[in-house]
């Protein structure tokens, strides 16, 4: 007889919660399935919700905030207390907001480190006396790689990773019990985070990487937990290219060869031409003419934000081959 699961999902009225909480029923016999979050449950899910418990499964909303720890505690202590035990957790939360770390402000930043650092923490040490199978926490790529605009989540992402190796030391030391996983994941076609069009073109190019399908990214995670890691990457797309950028480290191409005989250069119509290209791409994303703008204006001056420094980034590599990805973002934007 396939055993019922007490599971915990942080952030329950997101995407990839759903789509794991509905894989779980497909699985399981009779599952039963907490799912949290900070918001108040939207109609669309509890549509949803409805449809699982009718094939079988019993599943709880519960609003609470983990990134305050007492209702971390009253969370988890609610669980045991209603349910009699607590086999397992999946740690899904996160937030983003897209903006170079200069324009930031700590309000911001915190906003998107609450749900993956003090979230992660607190639901850690409110479990710590649990005899839990499995901690899962639902970390990015961006925590490995960092990606231009997230430079706090990338960091809330690495904590992530970080703590599951920590998690695990404690585990081997009798303070904590279960397995401790922290998964990389790159974007999702369906639930997650999203993504637009010039970002996936950007994947592609770049990485050779295509968003993560549904059921591939179920299967990933159960052969992740199957791995005996404490940290695995997900990625999905042309494994030879993304197995040359991920494992190589090769270094990016230069547009001018170090040996060139540098004296020889027109630095003065070097300067020019270059600007003029730059102008001409950057009206090219931005849809102004490229006569009417000024190189020595800061960028910010004409909307920059991220998407547009990827696609900056992109078109440039298309023209010169691979370029450091802190090129655009090393500007004040």
């Amino acid at each position: 007889m396939e055993r019922q699961r007490d599971l915990s999902y942080y952030r329950g009225d997101g995407g990839l919660g759903l789509l794991f909480a509905n894989d779980i029923v497909r699985q399981v016999k009779d599952p039963v399935l907490i799912l949290t979050g900070r918001s108040v449950l939207s109609a669309q899910t509890e549509v949803r919700l409805r449809e699982l418990r009718s094939r079988g499964a019993r599943i709880e909303y519960l609003q609470a905030d983990v990134t305050r720890k007492e209702q971390a505690e009253h969370l988890v202590l609610y669980i045991v207390e209603e349910f009699g035990n607590l086999n397992g957790i999946i740690h899904s939360a996160g937030v983003i907001r897209d903006s170079f770390i200069l324009k930031k402000n700590r309000q911001e930043i915190q906003q998107v480190l609450d749900p993956k650092v003090s979230g992660l923490v607190n639901l850690d040490l409110a479990s710590r006396e649990m005899p839990l199978e499995f901690f899962v926490f639902f970390s990015s790529i961006a925590g490995s790689f960092g990606n231009p605009g997230q430079a706090d989540y990338a960091a809330a992402n690495a904590f992530m990773d970080a703590y599951a190796v920590h998690r695990n030391d404690l585990a081997a030391s009798g303070l904590r019990q279960g397995r401790t996983l922290s998964i990389g994941w790159p974007l999702w076609k369906d639930g997650g985070m999203g993504i637009d069009p010039h970002a996936e073109g950007r994947m592609m190019h770049s990485w050779g990487m295509k968003p993560l399908e549904t059921e591939t990214g179920i299967q990933a995670m159960y052969q992740a937990l199957a791995s005996g890691h404490g940290q695995v990457l997900i990625m999905s797309g042309e494994a030879t290219k993304i197995r040359e950028k991920v494992l190589s480290g090769s270094a990016p191409k230069q547009a001018i060869s170090e040996t060139a005989d540098r004296s020889q250069v027109d630095q003065e119509r070097l300067r020019d031409r270059t600007g003029q290209q730059f102008k001409a791409l950057f009206g090219e994303i931005t849809q102004l003419d490229a006569t009417k703008i000024n190189i020595n204006e800061p960028l910010e001056h004409y909307g920059i934000d991220s998407i547009m420094i990827n696609q900056l980034n992109m078109k440039m590599e298309g023209l010169f081959g691979e370029l450091s990805k802190r090129y655009f973002t090393s500007i004040r934007p």
